[in-house]
């Protein structure tokens, strides 16, 4: 395994004890405002769980504002399982969740130009949004000291430093590696363009078989190993489901499966299921 890749896998395991060390700090201040023992877990539990919906949203808006200063457009936004979605000229409340993330901000993007398009503000826009909100806490934290703006304070630090230094999961990649693979690849920067604008044609019930097919193709087996571009390769095979070309679309999906890629689990896993869709 190379450097990187350890580097890479060891970044969950050193946040999980940042997260801790940072736990331990928010039931250490209860002590410093002379908490009865018995309400310290509770005042942490409840601190926590109020904050983290806030603090989604806060990064989630942060996406939202650099996103429109940078040239995209509103398309939905999804805090855990709330969603609102432009649908034509109207903004429609749903119900939708997506595993492994507690949020998400979707735009769809500005035309690309030269094969570029404005990248860094768009995926950093939540991070921004998350470190001065911890700044901030903090700052009120050490003028006026207050256990409930602990929880805020830990939170957003964690969200910045959880989103903005690059991570890749089986799962899911988060922003600060998709900035990272974006500035790097141009063939992931065009992914990344498909797939935004692809998100937005749905939104407009748009179905991925009358959507333009230069969209639509299988990468090299070089390419797919970003994770951006292998994702062009799991819509390539959505729509031949779509058309209703099962055959061509299951092989395409084997491929896909077989080879070194960087599809990450949650795609990977709807593949299969389409799988077995074809074989039945």
């Amino acid at each position: 395994m190379s450097k990187k890749k350890i580097k890479i896998s060891l970044l969950p395991f050193i946040f999980a004890i940042g997260m801790g060390v940072l736990a331990g700090f928010m039931y250490s201040a209860t002590y410093v405002f002379d908490i009865p023992p018995g309400y310290r877990f509770i005042i942490i539990l409840a601190s926590v769980l109020i904050s983290i919906p806030i603090v989604t949203v806060i990064h989630e808006t942060g996406h939202l504002v650099f996103g429109l200063l940078t040239g995209y457009k509103f398309s939905s936004f999804r805090i855990m399982s709330f969603m609102w979605v432009k649908e034509k000229d109207k903004i429609k409340f749903k119900r939708h969740k997506v595993v492994g993330t507690g949020g998400q901000c979707l735009m769809a993007p500005p035309p690309l130009t030269d094969g570029k398009m404005p990248i860094v503000l768009y995926n950093f826009g939540g991070t921004v949004f998350n470190a001065v909100t911890a700044l901030a806490c903090f700052a009120v934290f050490f003028a006026y000291p207050n256990p409930i703006i602990v929880a805020p304070a830990v939170l957003s630090l964690f969200f910045a430093l959880q989103n903005g230094i690059p991570i890749h999961t089986e799962m899911i990649d988060n922003d600060g590696y998709n900035a990272l693979s974006l500035g790097k690849n141009s063939e992931a920067m065009r992914a990344f363009w498909t797939q935004l604008s692809v998100v937005d044609m749905q939104t407009k019930e748009i179905r991925l078989r009358d959507m333009p097919s230069e969209w639509f193709y299988m990468p090299s087996d070089e390419a797919l190993k970003n994770s951006l571009v292998a994702t062009n390769g799991v819509f390539y095979c959505n729509r031949l489901m779509d058309e209703g070309r099962f055959e061509e679309a299951d092989e395409a999906m084997s491929h896909l499966l077989s080879v070194e890629s960087g599809v990450v689990g949650l795609h990977r896993n709807l593949l299969l299921c389409d799988r077995v869709f074809c074989e039945l």
